[in-house]
């Protein structure tokens, strides 16, 4: 990014930036139009904060970069008198592969307008091949414009077979997205796994085939407080729900329990999903309704997940061992009858399920939802949690595509990996323990690797991958050699 300033003293520009969930920056330098280049450091905020201002004090280019929230970064820029100073900002995202594709996201502009954009994309596997991608991105509004491109494809939704380079002059006259998200599907992966390295880091790919399928006994934990009328939240929750028994099987069970201003209103199973029992639990779905009870408004979430916990684990209990127990919890509301202590809510249900014996999901309405406790509650107790956003699909169809894609296929649970080798320290590795795996998922682990003997060498390394699947406990295992003359492959590196 290049900013200019026309005035006889400093100046300092201030813009935001949505990147994607998940992505750290990896590096911030600044380029004077003297030939003056810095290179950021992490600090503590108001040690960054001090300095920025110092350098931009003395008129010197400088920048500074900070976190607002999961999405959201500013970054304020400092420009010398009647100068100019272009910043570069370098961001990584660990991206995964998700019902056989990968998404992601890419900052195209600030959260401003902007006079010039240069946006260039080239996707390759670890060898340097180019994949095909598609990106959305309306390439005919720009069409008739004043744009360099190098691209293939005029629509909206547009397959490129190699790189994409445009460079739009005359940026302010387009409504162009401040992210843009697109897609590819990556190579397959070997039955056992990928992994490389190239002497100072590493990177393993695990995606199982041919396993069969575990059976799941479902446990679903609605909301019906008096806010889950307002914008349709209940009736959309019920469509999701109804839209998610079709993928039942006979193997699968399913519990249905609905609380507000205590921890059971009604409650539906456990049953079998056979097609007359789920036939009546889209019945007795279809008739759930928002609590008009004034003596039992309110939400007591702690209530409600211990009472749904203990019967989730007897049932559990009643089923075969290969059985994945899964307890979904989808509401719009903080804790406001009962225990209203986050700390204690999520303490009291970690200690009932510290056995891990139940998967617990949280879904919340964003907004209204208390995101920090269904974060943590997920985070502790073996699930994944996710906000319901306003403004993008309707709330059904991102609740349908959740269960759908995260619990629709599981074929492991309970997934652990090990990295080892021979005089190799591995440190640094991002997530190595994943609760459940379903189809078209993969795990994705990255690290770093020491040598601390003789650099010379060849050194072992391997990835060891256990879980649970319908036969018990099962384990993979990949190895590759370091070798110190490979090119560097990783994009961590």
């Amino acid at each position: 990014m290049s900013v200019r300033n026309g005035l006889n003293c400093s100046s300092i520009h201030m813009v935001t930036l949505q990147l994607p969930l998940n992505t750290r920056v990896t590096s911030l330098k600044t380029f004077s139009d003297d030939g003056c280049t810095t290179e950021g450091r992490v600090k503590e905020i108001e040690a960054a904060r001090e300095t920025f201002l110092e350098q931009s004090s003395q008129g010197l280019p400088s920048a500074y970069v900070e976190v607002q929230n999961s999405f959201t970064y500013s970054l304020q820029v400092s420009i010398p008198p009647m100068g100019e100073t272009d910043v570069e900002l370098i961001v990584e995202q660990l991206l995964q592969q998700r019902l056989g594709e990968v998404a992601f996201e890419i900052p195209m502009i600030p959260n401003e307008e902007v006079d010039k954009v240069k946006f260039d994309l080239s996707v390759e596997d670890v060898f340097g091949n180019l994949l095909d991608f598609d990106i959305d991105l309306d390439l005919e509004d720009l069409e008739e414009s004043n744009v360099e491109a190098d691209v293939k494809g005029n629509s909206t939704n547009t397959t490129f077979p190699k790189p994409i380079n445009l460079h739009i002059t005359d940026a302010r006259q387009h409504n162009l997205p401040q992210v843009i998200r697109g897609r590819f599907k990556p190579n397959e992966v070997p039955s056992d796994g990928y992994l490389y390295t190239d002497g100072s880091c590493f990177e393993h790919f695990f995606l199982p085939t041919s396993i069969d399928p575990m059976p799941r006994n479902f446990f679903f934990l609605l909301d019906t407080s008096e806010s889950m009328k307002y914008s349709n939240k209940l009736d959309n929750a019920k469509k999701a729900l109804i839209n998610f028994i079709d993928s039942l099987s006979p193997r699968d069970s399913l519990t249905i329990q609905t609380f507000a201003g205590k921890g059971t209103i009604d409650l539906w199973g456990v049953r079998p999903g056979t097609e007359e029992e789920k036939k009546d639990a889209k019945v007795f779905i279809s008739k759930i309704k928002v609590v008009d009870d004034y003596r039992i408004w309110g939400t007591d979430l702690h209530e409600a997940l211990l009472e749904a916990l203990i019967r989730a684990q007897y049932d559990g209990e009643e089923t075969q061992n290969d059985t994945v127990n899964v307890l979904v919890l989808i509401s719009d509301a903080w804790a406001s009858a009962g225990e209203t202590d986050r700390a204690k809510i999520a303490k009291h249900v970690y200690d009932l399920n510290k056995d891990g014996s139940v998967k617990i999901f949280t879904l919340g309405f964003q907004g209204q939802a208390d995101m920090t406790l269904l974060d943590a509650i997920a985070l502790m107790n073996g699930g994944i949690s996710a906000p319901i956003l306003q403004g993008n699909e309707d709330f059904a169809s991102q609740i349908t595509l959740f269960l759908g894609s995260e619990l629709g296929t599981i074929l492991l649970s309970d997934v652990t990996v090990k990295i080892t080798g021979e005089d190799v320290t591995v440190m640094g590795e991002t997530k190595k323990m994943y609760p459940l795996l379903a189809e078209g998922y993969e795990v994705v682990i990255r690290g770093l690797i020491g040598l601390p003997h003789a650099r010379d060498a060849n050194a072992p390394i391997k990835a060891i991958t256990t879980a649970a699947t319908m036969d018990n406990i099962q384990n993979w295992e990949v190895s590759t050699v370091v070798d110190l003359d490979d090119p560097v492959k990783s994009s961590l590196c």
